[in-house]
């Protein structure tokens, strides 16, 4: 064969691949469904759980680590549950609770993920703007079972992701205190976490509606006969937090 036929059948077979790595390359990104603003992609299977799991909209502050984080948790094929408690707004202590109820201003929401281990998470969707502007609180009281790691607690609004004032780890609890903006827009709070699968958890999010100092903010302990299954505040602040009820679940 003549060197420029060589040539001929050489720029045909690289011809042929790249056109077979392109078509390769077309077949893997016909199944995104959705791309944010960090060039992160969603397939819909991706893009439904995360909207379940957390909320519709957490797509967007996602970034490639975040991405990376989520498929290496590999959340999405754990045994997944997820529930939901609606609240008025209301004054008193009202114990955990397991029941669906209708709302005027926010859902906390408890997603789980179990495999080796439980990835937890903790979300509150205000669904009208607070009429208070405090120190709320987010957080845990746990039973016969240790947690692993907190990994993340933010806030979310307005395309803007806040880490959490602070944090508080004891022995049977965990919490994470956030300042809530004075913004028009609707105001969701996630706090995530690992636990080891065994025993059980109790979630709640404690508003305050009334105007109460970092300081006061710190005046509770753990208990699942407090406020939500989780904070027993001292009487001096007890009634500056509105008792929104909590969630619990069996991590066995």
């Amino acid at each position: 064969m003549k060197l420029k036929d060589v040539r001929y059948v050489m720029k045909k077979i690289i011809s042929i691949f790249i056109l077979l790595f392109a078509c390769s390359f077309r077949i893997v990104k016909a199944d995104t469904f959705y791309t944010n603003q960090y060039g992160v992609e969603f397939s819909k299977v991706e893009y439904n759980f995360i909207s379940k799991f957390y909320f519709e909209g957490y797509q967007d502050y996602m970034t490639k680590t975040n991405y990376q984080e989520f498929i290496d948790s590999n959340i999405i094929n754990g045994y997944v549950t997820v529930q939901e408690v609606y609240d008025y707004d209301f004054n008193g202590l009202v114990p955990y609770t397991t029941d669906l109820h209708e709302t005027a201003s926010k859902v906390l929401k408890l997603s789980s993920s179990c495999s080796n281990y439980c990835d937890i998470t903790v979300i509150l969707n205000w669904k009208k703007k607070p009429t208070t502007m405090s120190y709320d609180l987010i957080g845990s009281y746990f039973e016969n079972t240790n947690m692993i790691q907190l990994l993340s607690a933010n806030l979310y609004y307005e395309n803007k992701s806040l880490p959490s004032i602070e944090n508080t780890f004891r022995n049977n609890g965990i919490s994470s205190t956030f300042k809530i903006p004075n913004t028009n827009e609707l105001i969701t709070i996630v706090q995530k976490y690992r636990f080891n699968k065994s025993g059980k958890i109790y979630v709640s999010y404690q508003h305050a509606k009334n105007n109460v100092t970092l300081a006061q903010s710190r005046k509770y302990s753990f208990t699942n006969s407090g406020y939500g299954g989780v904070f027993g505040f001292d009487s001096s602040v007890a009634s500056k937090y509105d008792g929104m009820k909590g969630l619990s679940i069996n991590l066995n």
